[in-house]
């Protein structure tokens, strides 16, 4: 029985292994790198691998390297491996993916870990407008500036947020570059210090060193403006308190009046007879004075009244004043911010009813660039582009003004117009049609040296990829679009664009439309899956009756050994 033990036991194995095979149940290995991505020269670094507990060897993958890069084997007991960077230099910078080896065969690549080298150029400079120390919902700009003609500007946020925004360089003048990094509306989460990098386009993963670091700190409405707006309450409570006063008077004497006069009648019914002449005219005369004076009276309240009331609506209006409840205006473009050239475009911006006029701004124009009165009995007015051109691609900002003063300005709208020139060409590898979790790679190229490429995805999704452009050959620029797990949301039509950096809203002519098909894993697999935990239950139900049967064996021999002492 042993023998067969040991035989259903390999058997198990063995199918086991082939299972797993056949499932594809490979996991993929997660790469990250301690203490972070973002690495001074000449400090230590750690890039990790942690894949299946049956891995017997990791391997790194380094883009524009021999592969593999590097190979090590896991540490005891854990399902993972180190590779490890003693100091971190110019040739450690770049993108790397890892991989293993497991008695199944080789796992699919990791996702991509971007790792980059800091303090290989000189340090720009870091400024912020108008003040470090703003409150929660108002506005600044950073500003980063060197005399290097960096391509692009780096703002990061250290700490648990890790924010980051990268920016094109623009020439200030013959020695400086800069760019300007528009934070609107900060809140508490931009609490913190800021630090910006330059780099080159020919190497992004290569920065200068940090520049100097700038604190911000984002209060909440200060106690003088809730001072404020508790002084306007008490005064708007007192002012409608006194109006209400001034009714109740006005009500009571309209009552008093009116009981006076039926009294008066009455005297004049029951002693008409008895009266005299005389005394008749000196009670008229006095009637006709009463009268005149309750007449005097409802006008000083009447004049009270609206005079209180007055006073109540420009304290009203002051308070709304004092605590700053002018909204920021909302600005939008249809039918959308990518236009064709000769298309026309409408470019929206909604306020408060109270908005006397709307006006348009234009990055690089110091007076508005256009301005319009809002629409009839419309918070909200439009400014009309009969065709797209190209000097009026941009970015755009709008504001308004009421009887209360200026508003700030709205959100940015970037304005791009398509089909300045000719089209890219959009291919997919290794299918258009996937299956849910599965990797494709999508390849713009264009025999014009555009500076980037752009990848859109139609549809209610609206997803957009922006990549640099890599020379493949004299002739041929391209790049690549790697989307890893796709899901359902990646169903439907996708197109590319190319640019130049020196005018990031003039795009070329859309390229081919390319239709991805995303399905969910066929029903073969869950029969597969079905068939493997079949044969599994009926190898440990053989396992089982056999381990029975090798029981009862030895349970049966000591009673027989026992039986035969005893004889």
């Amino acid at each position: 029985m042993t023998p067969m033990l040991r035989m259903l036991l390999c058997f198990g194995l063995s199918m086991g292994r082939k299972t797993a095979v056949l499932a594809g149940i490979l996991q993929k290995p997660t790469i990250w790198a301690e203490p972070g991505l973002v690495i001074a020269q000449h400090m230590p670094v750690i890039i990790w691998c942690q894949g299946s507990w049956e891995a017997q060897e990791y391997y790194m993958h380094k883009e524009g390297s021999i592969d593999p890069w590097d190979r090590q084997f896991p540490l005891e007991q854990k399902n993972k491996a180190k590779f490890h960077i003693d100091e971190m230099s110019k040739d450690f910078a770049g993108i790397y993916k890892c991989y293993y080896k497991s008695p199944a065969g080789l796992s699919e690549h990791s996702d991509t870990l971007v790792l980059v080298l800091t303090g290989a150029y000189d340090e720009p400079s870091l400024y912020v407008w108008p003040s470090p120390a703003v409150t929660s919902g108002e506005c600044i700009t950073m500003q980063c500036i060197s005399s290097l003609g960096f391509d692009r500007f780096i703002l990061i946020q250290e700490g648990k947020y890790n924010l980051s925004w990268t920016l094109d360089s623009q020439q200030l003048t013959n020695m400086l570059f800069q760019a300007h990094f528009v934070l609107g509306s900060v809140t508490a989460n931009h609490n913190g210090t800021f630090r910006c990098y330059g780099c080159f386009m020919n190497n992004t993963q290569m920065w200068s060193t940090s520049s100097n670091p700038l604190d911000i700190q984002v209060s909440e409405s200060s106690a003088l403006q809730h001072e404020g707006h508790t002084i306007a309450n008490l005064i708007q409570m007192v002012v409608a308190a006194l109006a209400l006063v001034t009714l109740v008077v006005l009500l009571l004497e309209a009552w008093h009046s009116k009981r006076v006069e039926k009294h008066v009648t009455r005297r004049k019914t029951c002693y008409q007879n008895e009266s005299k002449l005389s005394d008749s005219s000196t009670k008229h005369g006095q009637t006709s004075q009463g009268e005149e004076a309750r007449t005097i009276a409802r006008l000083i309240m009447t004049l009270m009244l609206r005079m209180l009331l007055c006073i109540g609506l420009s304290v009203g209006h002051k308070t709304t004043l004092l605590a700053g409840s002018l909204p920021k205006p909302i600005i939008w473009a249809e039918p959308h911010s990518a236009i064709a050239i000769h298309t026309p475009v409408t470019i929206w911006c909604q306020g408060p009813w109270e908005a006397v006029e709307y006006l348009l701004y234009k990055e690089g124009n110091k007076d508005p660039w256009d301005r319009q009165l809002p629409l009839e009995q419309k918070n909200k007015a439009k400014f009309q582009f009969e065709r797209m051109l190209k000097g009026f691609a941009g970015i755009y900002k709008c504001y308004y003004r009421s009887p209360a003063g200026f508003s700030e300005r709205s959100d940015t709208l970037v304005l791009v117009l398509t089909g300045a020139y000719i089209q890219p060409s959009l291919s997919v590898w290794p299918s258009s049609a996937v299956t849910s979790g599965e990797s494709i790679t999508m390849q713009c190229s264009s025999s014009l040296g555009f500076d980037r490429f752009i990848l859109i995805q139609e549809g209610k999704h609206n997803l957009s990829w922006t990549l640099d452009s890599q020379q493949h050959d004299k002739m041929s620029f391209q790049a690549h679009f790697v989307l890893g797990s796709v899901t359902a949301n990646h169903n439907g039509t996708f197109r590319c664009y190319g640019y130049f950096k020196n005018v990031p809203q003039i795009w070329s002519t859309s390229s081919n439309p390319l239709d991805i098909f995303v399905s969910e894993p066929p029903a073969s697999q869950n029969q597969h899956h079905i068939v493997e935990n079949l044969l599994r239950m009926f190898m440990a139900a053989l396992v089982l009756v056999t381990l029975v049967i090798l029981l009862l064996e030895a349970w049966y021999c000591q009673k027989m050994g026992k039986y035969s002492i005893k004889k």
